[in-house]
């Protein structure tokens, strides 16, 4: 009974049928497990920014969007759902992700990564921050005031009170580019990689991509580590992966506006579970 109310909602919401598939299979297996199975369910919806709003108000896009996806509402609809057993427990982890209060309203949204979402969420335990062990890191750090959102002239795309722009001292560990090209073998599968632009005088916008690191199977044996996520690259807008190698590479290569400074990686967790240690779980050894 339960499969199927779950399959006549999710076909009201134009959700791709192999995602139910997906849901009921992988109930059992360990969360980074279930992040590969749900978002490989995923790959071929077609990519749109801010496809996703509240519904109503400023941004009267639907909460959650399963025709179209961009990065950051593709990592979060694989988390809610590789975290939860039902609808309502999954719109919770989703909300939890999304916004920094209960109420759902445009102005509580996490709408920057480095100084909302990534905070917030380390501090309510649904990811780990492990890039200092995947590799020789540095810590970027910036203090953001008043008068930077005052003089951002990309404060017209995201509209909000003074008040609400966040302020203070924030900061993640990054793994410079040229580094990571020779750590993607030391990335979990499941992990969550974040792009770290350099630091632009005036500019507070730090990230510009992020999504799944993924052990996909080879036909022969063994496994190659992809880069799965919600993408402008390539002909075709879409969710879709890459080898994790050649991605790294591209960033480091590719004449970007803003060169990319590095990567910074997460792991998901539940927020009551420990944090883990990245060579125990190279070695296979699950908590």
């Amino acid at each position: 009974m339960i499969s199927l109310v779950f399959s006549l909602l999710f076909a009201q919401e134009d959700f791709p049928p192999k995602f139910v598939v997906a849901r009921e299979t992988s109930r059992a297996l360990h969360l980074p497990q279930r992040i590969e199975v749900i978002s490989e369910s995923l790959l071929g919806i077609p990519y749109k920014l801010s496809p996703e709003g509240e519904g109503t108000g400023f941004d009267p896009d639907p909460l959650q969007n399963f025709v179209h996806m961009d990065c950051l509402t593709y990592v979060e609809t694989v988390l809610s759902f590789s975290m939860s057993e039902t609808w309502d427990e999954a719109m919770d982890v989703r909300n939890d992700l999304r916004y920094l209060e209960d109420e759902i309203h445009y102005e509580n949204r996490k709408h920057f990564m480095f100084s909302q979402w990534i905070p917030s969420n380390l501090d309510l335990g649904y990811i780990q921050d492990i890039t200092s062990q995947i590799g020789p890191s540095t810590h970027v750090s910036r203090v953001f005031d008043e008068n930077l959102w005052k003089n951002w002239r990309g404060r017209r795309k995201i509209p909000l009170q003074e008040h609400i722009y966040p302020t203070g001292d924030f900061g993640i560990d990054v793994l410079p580019i040229s580094e990571a090209v020779k750590y993607t073998e030391s990335i979990p599968s499941g992990s969550i990689v974040v792009v770290v632009l350099e630091t632009r005088e005036g500019y507070p916008v730090m990230v510009s991509h992020v999504g799944f690191v993924i052990d996909v199977p080879k036909a022969k044996g063994g496994v190659v580590k992809k880069m799965r996520h919600a993408t402008t690259i390539g002909k075709i807008d879409k969710v879709k992966e890459h080898s994790l190698n050649w991605y790294f590479r591209h960033l480091r290569d590719y004449p970007h506006r803003r060169k990319i400074f590095g990567i910074s990686v997460f792991y998901p967790k539940y927020p009551n579970d420990d944090d883990i240690v990245v060579s125990e779980l190279l070695y296979g050894k699950m908590r």
